[in-house]
């Protein structure tokens, strides 16, 4: 199958490929949306017509996959997963409110049963007063007595009247006779599962990295979680440091890791418990991402840097952390005539970094995710509500792509792609998700249900195929402050 390339589309009839009509990566950027610009629609009912979709099923079965809709060229199965996307259904779960505003995972975990072993679906979340909490939930044939039930509700649509069983969310249980909530000594700041790629295919790993924010009475710390029988049997304290513990990440291969701080990044060997500096700056680094070959780690700075490192590079007492100037721009307003002018400062960082891959965003950045179908492709979002796509190798030409609509303006607030990076996925400060397709750059989905912000983000992990993950493949799981949702296409 020939491989998608961001603004083209395959003709397998004539073996080549052609451009996309309309936006496409390089072109000029889409003006901001704002959420009440966008037409909001109800989900449209299964059991009712949907003329836009009869016309794509007539184009398709007379021209093939690729047909003319609406005066341009389009792929029939993209524009139904776009469809799809800009209606989903959204289920609320009352009962676990204020545990998720920090980090939200799904994992696959394994159990023994009368029957042999098992394999369980978990969502752990974390929350700023510390607390970690591990929810089970229930698949298709199990039964889970030893714990409190939490029923989803629907909140869009309210009237479900109409729409088939498989559209109904999982039920998620608080287990009362385990050890199901976990205090930590200060805020929980990031929560990555171990020996994975960007979407975690491997479909069951015991193991989790933890880290917390530090405390005046206790140290940022990084824990190892070991999972044994879909319960949380021990928690190692890998290692602890005097400053702050903005964020981390995890090698794919397992052993390694690296934490964000107040003072730079920091490599931690997750077995030893040995660390060492990779990059030391006076800037936070807020957010961080693993390549898929985990030689080199993106580091988001407050300052609105992007730092390209390659940890590959050492001598006898560790990295090298050879001084480096870089000069950014900072926009400011004149007092008295008030227009605006860009003013060249220096930016001072030791470490192994990549000059000519440093990019800078208008704000602290917030999140970053590499893209797994093209390695040298990332998005990034920044506080002042900037969502781009980035190609490492032309950096200096700009983004390649921009996502307008983002509201944001001090929040970390988690991208999140679905795994076969059709849509990008970003809560905003007035409350509304938001959903992109990130090829195009268009908005197909710009709502709010809940009156907190949506700050964490994940989308089930691959690897089961029961029927509650045939059903959840196609959503994700959101979290804020109010509580766990769980977004389904339908």
């Amino acid at each position: 199958m020939p491989a998608d390339i961001p603004g083209y589309y395959y003709d397998s009839q004539k073996n080549r490929y052609f451009p996309i009509k309309g936006p496409i990566p390089g072109a000029s950027k889409r003006p901001a949306l704002s959420s009440d610009a966008l037409p909001q629609k109800p989900p449209v009912n299964p059991n009712q017509g949907d003329m836009r979709t009869v016309e794509l099923l007539r184009e398709r079965e007379l021209c093939g996959n690729v047909v003319t809709y609406r005066k341009r060229k389009v792929n029939v199965q993209e524009q139904f997963c776009k469809r799809r996307a800009s209606q989903p259904m959204v289920w609320k779960y009352s009962e676990v409110n204020k545990i998720c505003g920090a980090v939200l995972e799904h994992m696959h975990l394994s159990r023994l049963t009368s029957e042999g072993e098992a394999k369980v679906d978990v969502i752990i979340t974390g929350c700023s007063s510390g607390t970690l909490s591990l929810l089970e939930v229930e698949q298709a044939g199990s039964c889970i007595d030893d714990g409190v039930k939490c029923i989803p509700e629907s909140a869009v649509p309210h009237n479900m009247e109409g729409y088939p069983p498989t559209c109904r969310a999982p039920l998620l249980n608080r287990m009362s006779s385990r050890p199901e909530i976990v205090c930590m000594p200060s805020a929980v700041s990031s929560l990555k599962r171990l020996g994975k790629d960007s979407y975690g295919d491997d479909p069951v790993t015991q193991k989790a990295l933890l880290t917390t924010t530090g405390s005046e009475r206790s140290p940022g710390s990084v824990y190892l979680l070991n999972f044994c029988d879909a319960v949380l049997q021990r928690m190692h304290a890998v290692a602890s440091f005097d400053y702050t513990v903005w964020t981390a990440d995890c090698a794919p291969n397992g052993c390694d890791s690296v934490i964000g701080t107040n003072l730079g990044a920091r490599l931690v060997n997750l077995e030893t418990g040995q660390s060492s500096w990779i990059c030391r700056s006076k800037s936070d680094v807020l957010s961080q991402q693993f390549d898929l070959s985990g030689n080199i780690i993106l580091c988001g700075l407050r300052n609105g840097a992007i730092l390209s490192l390659d940890i590959r590079q050492k001598d006898g007492s560790g990295v090298r952390l050879d001084r480096h100037k870089i000069s950014y721009p900072i926009s400011k307003v004149h007092r008295h005539s008030g227009h605006t002018f860009q003013k060249r400062n220096w930016f001072e960082i030791k470490g192994n970094v990549d000059i000519s891959s440093t990019i800078f965003m208008p704000s602290s950045i917030s999140s970053l995710v590499f893209l797994r179908s093209y390695d040298q492709y990332f998005l990034a979002s920044s506080m002042d509500g900037s969502i781009n796509l980035y190609d490492r190798r032309m950096n200096k030409k700009g983004e390649v792509q921009s996502y307008a609509g983002h509201v944001n303006s001090h929040t970390r607030i988690q991208l999140a792609v679905d795994p076969s990076e059709t849509f990008l996925m970003s809560g905003g400060e007035d409350s509304y998700m938001r959903i992109w397709d990130i090829k195009g750059g268009e908005l197909l989905y710009a709502a709010s249900f809940m009156s907190a912000v949506p700050s964490t983000l994940c989308w089930p992990v691959s690897g089961i195929t029961t029927e509650y993950q045939c059903r959840s493949s196609s959503g994700a799981w959101v979290g804020s402050e109010e509580g766990i949702y769980l977004m389904l296409w339908p």
